[in-house]
């Protein structure tokens, strides 16, 4: 959803405000919500195998026999024809499955509560790219005016050198000299112009919107970042979401492994149920029939269908498992990698300011 219609095209804008656009229209966001809504409805209906199962059947038309019971009493033909009407409702309950069932409600639960943590991963890393797209139209704001201003300053040089040229007070090498700056100062003002439409467009695609003529320089809450990447890392692999639904996942698998080993178990049911049929004496007559029974079934695949699946799961664990030691190992990465760029950020700065003065 665009926001273009319901904002200004310029205004002043805050930093809070284009995270917050960004964190209730982005489609990444809504996307990871469905998963997780979806996910919430397999839980429900993984959880309802434990409840009693109700079935109601009915039964009604033309039946055409031709058997012992109308062979016996009819002495035309030894065929009959009857109307038939019949009902049935059972209702039938879970007693035993090896806990397969309950593994299998238990596996959707981890992988529902994976989506929660893969939502709050998405908007974060949302919240990010906007905070870094906001930085990056500012930045290329101020840049582009600087060097507008420049050329305005390199132009008057221009013309200032001319005049001396023609007047003798200074050699043409002087001017040549100039120009070339000129053409090196265009240079940079069409690579930042181009820029500042990259920026403009990737802000656009976060929040929905065009950023505002009028944009705020946030503050930087230094007290929130660790002083020191280990205590980062630590934390992050304690907190982070991306971990968060990893682990999720990997146990939701582990219980799949279990549901798979619980089918090697028969399967007790218990049933309550009630028939009532009509028909011509001529077929059948009336019937009623009611049952209160336990069932028992149980089936083995002797070619090693349950081994294989046993195993496949097994394996799908492992891989969960490998590919969470492969984000701690990329998320202590990017930590160590991102210290790193601060503190070359920070004597590059000073680097600068010299050059500068």
């Amino acid at each position: 959803m665009l926001l273009g219609s319901a904002l200004p095209f310029a205004q002043a804008e805050p930093l809070g405000d284009a995270v917050e656009a960004a964190l209730n229209y982005h489609p990444s966001v809504e996307a990871a919500l469905a998963n997780r809504n979806a996910l919430k409805e397999e839980s429900g209906e993984k959880e309802s195998d434990l409840y009693p199962r109700l079935s109601v059947s009915g039964t009604g038309g033309r039946e055409f026999s031709d058997n012992s019971t109308s062979r016996g009493l009819s002495v035309t033909r030894g065929t009959g024809y009857s109307w038939l009407w019949e009902g049935n409702v059972t209702a039938s309950q879970l007693i035993f499955d090896g806990a397969e069932t309950w593994k299998r409600a238990d596996a959707a639960d981890a992988r529902r509560d994976s989506a929660n943590f893969n939502i709050v991963d998405v908007r974060e890393d949302l919240a990010l790219r906007t905070v870094l797209a906001y930085l990056d139209v500012m930045r290329t704001n101020e840049a582009l005016g600087r060097l507008r201003a420049h050329a305005q300053i390199i132009d008057d040089y221009i013309g200032r050198i001319e005049k001396m040229v023609k007047a003798g007070a200074a050699d043409k090498s002087m001017a040549v000299q100039a120009k070339d700056v000129r053409a090196q100062l265009q240079s940079s003002l069409s690579n930042m112009e181009g820029q500042m439409k990259s920026s403009n467009a990737a802000y656009m695609d976060l929040t929905g919107h065009a950023p505002g003529d009028q944009m705020e320089k946030p503050v930087p809450r230094i007290d929130l970042i660790d002083a020191s990447a280990d205590g980062a890392v630590t934390y992050a692999d304690t907190n982070h979401p991306t971990i968060r639904a990893a682990m999720m996942t990997e146990e939701a698998s582990g219980l799949d492994a279990s549901a798979e080993k619980a089918a090697w178990f028969p399967d007790v049911t218990g049933e309550v149920s009630y028939l009532k049929r009509d028909l011509d004496d001529v077929i059948g007559g009336e019937m009623r029939d009611a049952k209160a029974v336990v069932r028992m079934n149980w089936s083995y695949a002797v070619g090693g269908a349950q081994q294989a699946r046993v195993r496949k799961t097994l394996h799908r664990r492992e891989e969960s498992h490998a590919k969470l030691e492969e984000m701690r190992r990329r998320l202590a990465k990017e930590i160590q990698v991102a210290y790193s760029d601060r503190d070359t950020s920070r004597e590059q700065v000073a680097v600068q300011k010299d050059r500068v003065g």
